[in-house]
Protein backbone atom coordinates (compact mmCIF):
# COMPACT_ATOMS: atom_id res chain seq x y z
CA UNK A 1 0.00 0.00 0.00
CA UNK A 2 1.62 3.46 -1.09
CA UNK A 3 1.47 6.36 1.34
CA UNK A 4 1.50 9.35 -0.45
CA UNK A 5 2.40 12.98 1.61
CA UNK A 6 0.15 15.63 1.30
CA UNK A 7 2.56 18.01 -0.92
CA UNK A 8 2.80 14.71 -3.18
CA UNK A 9 1.20 15.50 -6.48
CA UNK A 10 0.19 11.43 -6.98
CA UNK A 11 -1.95 11.99 -3.81
CA UNK A 12 -5.64 11.55 -4.58
CA UNK A 13 -6.41 14.21 -2.75
CA UNK A 14 -4.09 16.87 -4.86
CA UNK A 15 -6.19 16.21 -7.79
CA UNK A 16 -4.97 14.24 -11.12
CA UNK A 17 -6.16 16.99 -13.34
CA UNK A 18 -3.32 19.31 -12.14
CA UNK A 19 -0.85 16.37 -12.71
CA UNK A 20 -2.78 15.64 -16.25
CA UNK A 21 -2.58 19.72 -17.04
CA UNK A 22 1.22 19.68 -16.31
CA UNK A 23 1.70 16.39 -18.17
CA UNK A 24 -0.04 18.08 -21.17
CA UNK A 25 1.90 20.74 -20.86
CA UNK A 26 4.93 19.05 -21.24
CA UNK A 27 4.28 16.95 -24.50
CA UNK A 28 3.31 20.40 -25.99
CA UNK A 29 6.30 22.07 -25.53
CA UNK A 30 8.53 19.14 -26.13
CA UNK A 31 6.81 18.70 -29.45
CA UNK A 32 6.40 22.27 -30.36
CA UNK A 33 10.49 22.54 -29.99
CA UNK A 34 11.51 19.66 -30.94
CA UNK A 35 13.19 19.91 -34.50
CA UNK A 36 12.70 18.23 -37.91
CA UNK A 37 9.20 18.36 -38.10
CA UNK A 38 6.08 20.51 -37.83
CA UNK A 39 4.16 19.56 -34.44
CA UNK A 40 1.72 22.38 -34.78
CA UNK A 41 -1.08 20.45 -35.82
CA UNK A 42 -0.85 17.97 -32.93
CA UNK A 43 -2.82 18.12 -29.99
CA UNK A 44 -2.29 16.90 -26.92
CA UNK A 45 -4.88 15.48 -24.30
CA UNK A 46 -4.56 13.40 -21.77
CA UNK A 47 -7.21 10.38 -20.76
CA UNK A 48 -7.36 8.59 -17.61
CA UNK A 49 -3.29 7.71 -17.40
CA UNK A 50 -2.23 8.14 -21.21
CA UNK A 51 -1.47 10.44 -23.13
CA UNK A 52 -3.46 10.96 -26.53
CA UNK A 53 -1.76 12.59 -29.69
CA UNK A 54 -4.46 13.55 -32.15
CA UNK A 55 -4.21 15.85 -35.45
CA UNK A 56 -2.28 16.19 -38.61
CA UNK A 57 1.65 15.16 -39.91
CA UNK A 58 2.94 15.77 -43.36
CA UNK A 59 4.78 12.12 -43.31
CA UNK A 60 5.48 8.89 -41.39
CA UNK A 61 8.81 10.10 -40.35
CA UNK A 62 6.80 13.01 -38.86
CA UNK A 63 4.87 10.70 -36.82
CA UNK A 64 7.62 8.40 -35.77
CA UNK A 65 9.39 11.65 -34.24
CA UNK A 66 5.85 12.75 -32.48
CA UNK A 67 5.41 9.79 -30.79
CA UNK A 68 9.39 9.67 -29.25
CA UNK A 69 8.65 12.85 -28.59
CA UNK A 70 5.87 11.96 -26.51
CA UNK A 71 7.08 9.15 -24.96
CA UNK A 72 10.40 10.31 -23.64
CA UNK A 73 8.89 13.03 -22.21
CA UNK A 74 6.10 11.48 -20.64
CA UNK A 75 8.12 7.71 -20.56
CA UNK A 76 5.78 6.87 -17.10
CA UNK A 77 2.68 6.84 -19.42
CA UNK A 78 1.16 5.19 -22.77
CA UNK A 79 0.79 7.19 -25.15
CA UNK A 80 -1.90 6.28 -27.69
CA UNK A 81 -1.65 7.62 -31.09
CA UNK A 82 -4.69 8.99 -33.16
CA UNK A 83 -2.56 11.38 -35.49
CA UNK A 84 -3.48 11.23 -39.43
CA UNK A 85 -0.58 11.36 -41.88
CA UNK A 86 -1.04 13.49 -44.44
CA UNK A 87 0.77 11.69 -47.20
CA UNK A 88 -1.20 8.30 -46.31
CA UNK A 89 -4.30 10.23 -47.09
CA UNK A 90 -3.14 11.39 -50.20
CA UNK A 91 -1.53 8.15 -51.23
CA UNK A 92 -5.12 6.16 -50.82
CA UNK A 93 -6.97 9.28 -52.82
CA UNK A 94 -4.22 8.58 -55.60
CA UNK A 95 -5.66 4.65 -55.76
CA UNK A 96 -9.35 5.31 -56.26
CA UNK A 97 -8.64 7.49 -58.83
Amino acid sequence: MAHFAADDSRSPSSGGMNEHAALKADVSTALAVASGFDASHIAVTVERDEIVLSGLVATKADLASAIIVAETTASDHTVRNRIVVAQSVLDNLGEVG
